[in-house]
This record gives structure tokens, sequence and C-alpha cells, in this order.
């Protein structure tokens, strides 16, 4: 049979497109910067939901059949999920898996109070930092180039859009949030540093430590000194912690109280959640007095 130009274009545009890999998220942050990263080509699983403790999570079936089909895992690391390696272990051993704080680019903090042995010290919340979360947009562009090289341009430009805002996003963090340099915080949990430290905002401790573990008499009995000595300006809580603590340290004084979240529970999943996630988190900065 002779194939006309018309009949060979046709056959083309009733080929099935090439398959992007099957791409699961630990987090909704993460999953949010995947989703800007593959853009049209795809959406990326998720495997905890946000208003879930990633520390001590208990996988259902279905978590696992995800795990089990998944190409490509993306994920923080051992130090927010440390029973996750195990899991990928078993369900997944021929899965891509990028672990983005074994990443190169950018410097890692460690738990700034107590010894947590979860986190072996490292502080994993590094996402609500945009500018290491610009580098790990380009980390994920890499990571899905090795598993998809036919769509390694749209990856790497959306990779370069995607920094490109992350930058702007920061601009306007820091703008509203250089009126507030000078407040005393007091954080829910040992979680915030890395935000904290993008953005020159002054730390003066937080309630409970890195893995939102109850905190215990005597940390409560410093922290209400604290506040009754006029060193806390606000005292922020999250999903992790008990709003009792917040009450116990400001009974009968004048500090405003505000709730933050790092996770992003209740943002819809996809591209736009990021820059919600953070500018939610700074809008509630600048307003808590």
């Amino acid at each position: 049979m002779r194939l006309t130009t018309t009949t060979f274009i046709s056959l083309l545009a009733a080929s099935p497109a090439l398959a992007v890999p099957n791409v699961l998220t630990d987090i909704a942050p993460i999953n949010a910067l995947v989703s800007e990263v593959m853009g049209d080509l795809g959406t990326p699983a998720l495997l905890l939901p946000p208003n879930t403790d990633g520390h001590d999570y208990t996988m259902r079936p279905s978590d696992a059949q995800a795990v089990s089909e998944a190409d490509v895992i993306i994920r923080v690391g051992d130090a927010l999920t440390p029973w996750m390696s195990e899991v990928l272990t078993n369900l997944a051993p021929d899965a891509s898996v990028l672990t983005l704080l074994e990443t190169e680019g950018w410097t890692s903090r460690q738990v700034s109070e107590g010894g947590d042995v979860d986190h072996g010290g490292v502080d994993p919340h590094a996402w609500l930092d945009p500018q290491i979360a610009s580098v790990w947009v380009v980390r994920i562009a890499e990571a899905l180039t090795v598993a998809d090289p036919e769509n390694a341009t749209t990856y790497a430009q959306n990779a370069q859009t995607v920094a490109a805002d992350f930058a702007r996003l920061s601009d306007t963090i820091a703008a509203e949030l250089a009126a507030v340099s000078t407040k005393n915080f007091l954080w829910p949990h040992d979680a915030y540093q890395y935000f904290a430290a993008r953005f020159d905002l002054t730390g003066v401790g937080a309630i409970a430590q890195s893995d939102a573990s109850d905190p215990g008499p005597a940390r409560i009995a410093a922290l209400r000194d604290l506040a009754l000595s006029g060193n806390v300006d606000c005292v922020l809580l999250d999903t992790e912690i008990n709003a009792s603590w917040g009450h116990i340290l400001t009974d009968g004084t004048a500090i405003p109280m505000a709730t933050v979240d790092p996770i992003g529970a209740g943002i819809p999943l996809g591209r736009g959640f990021y820059r919600t996630l953070l500018t939610q988190l700074s809008s509630t900065l600048a307003n808590c007095r």
C-alpha cells in the first residue's frame, strides 16, 4: 500500500504518545515542586496526605500499591520519614529514587534544639526556603530526565521558569516581612529555621522539637518564663502542636498567637501550591500583632 503524506501524518497522530514516568512524591510541598517541573506532561502521585504526620505514618494497602507501581520516587529523606527507606527497599527495588536532602547545591541545617535521634540532627524542612526549592526543582528535572530523556527539554525549561518565579516570590516575601524583622517569634516546633534564616526573622525558641513531640514540663516552664520576661512578641502554633500549649504560655500576657502550616493542609495540590504555602506563612507572620 502506498502511503500518502496525509495518511502518514494521520498515522502519527493516532500513535500513542510516549508515556511519562509514573512519579510518586512523599509530601504535598514536594508534590507541588514536581508538578511544576512536569507541567502538562503529567501529574505526580502523593503518598502522604497533607494532614498526616510524616514522622510516624502507617501505610495503607493503597499506599503500598502506589509505591510498588512507581517508576520514579521523589522524597525529602529519612530525616522526615525515617520509615520510608525500608518500604522502598521492599516494595520498589527497581524504582529510581531521588532523596532531596542528599542532593548538592544547597546547605542543610541542623536541628537547633535537643538531640533528635530520628532526624539524625538534620532539619528536614528545607522546602520552606524558596532558594533551596529552586535548587531542588533543578535536581527534580535532572532525575526526571534520566527516567524520561524524550522530555528533557521540557523538564529543564520548566525548572528554569519555576526557579525564576521562586526568586520573585522570595523578593515579595522579604519585602512583606521586613517590618517584623525585629520581632521575637516563638515557633511551634523546630521546623521553620530555613524560612527564618532566608528572611532574617528572629526566633527565640520552639515549643516542641523538630519531630513535634510533646514538650516536657521543664521546657514549658522555661518558655513560660521567657514569655513573662517580655522577650516574646508572637507565639506560633501549627497543626502538629496542641493549641493548649500556646494558651498556657500566653496566659496573663498580651502576646498574640497565630497558626502556621509548613505542609499546606487545605491548599489544593498542583501548580500554585508552593506559592500559596509560602504566601500564607508570610502573611500570618506579618500580621501576628
